[in-house]
């Protein structure tokens, strides 16, 4: 976002504009954002928020940037741009989110049905042995 968004910073744009050739980024569109509008992948459509109107409001810094070249996110955390706040890691909140509870509950009961059957097939078989010795046992005593 922009003081004033697009209409408001014409000296802003005008500059970026020179530092990108002369022209928008990569040839996309410059719009003013108003807050409701749909995602711009592939569309070449970059929207400009008034940031008065549009304050700029951090969140965790995984999800909010995305640094796959792990080239300008930290650079912004040392210069005090950027903060880590202080929201459970990456892994902690995967390991919180309703999904990944189910999918623990789900292994988590297979185990229990694995782990009883196990434990049934070993003890009916030891049963089975026992009663077999004692019929043994018993026709062996009984004249």
């Amino acid at each position: 976002g922009l003081p004033g968004g697009a209409s408001g910073a014409a000296e802003l744009l005008e500059i970026w504009g020179r530092a990108q050739g002369g022209g928008p980024p990569v040839g996309a569109a410059l719009e003013p954002g108003t807050g409701n509008e749909e995602d711009t992948y592939g569309k070449r459509k970059v929207y400009v928020y008034d940031s008065t109107a549009f304050p700029f409001h951090q969140a965790e810094l995984y999800h909010q940037f995305h640094d796959y070249k792990g080239n300008y996110l930290q650079p912004l955390v040392h210069a005090g741009r950027l903060r880590d706040l202080d929201c459970p890691s990456e892994a902690l909140a995967m390991l919180q989110s309703p999904m990944m509870t189910a999918l623990i509950c789900i292994v988590a009961a297979i185990l229990c049905c694995c782990g009883s059957m196990f434990v049934w097939t070993r003890m009916s078989s030891r049963a089975e042995r026992a009663g077999a010795r004692d019929t043994q046992k018993a026709g062996v005593l009984s004249p």
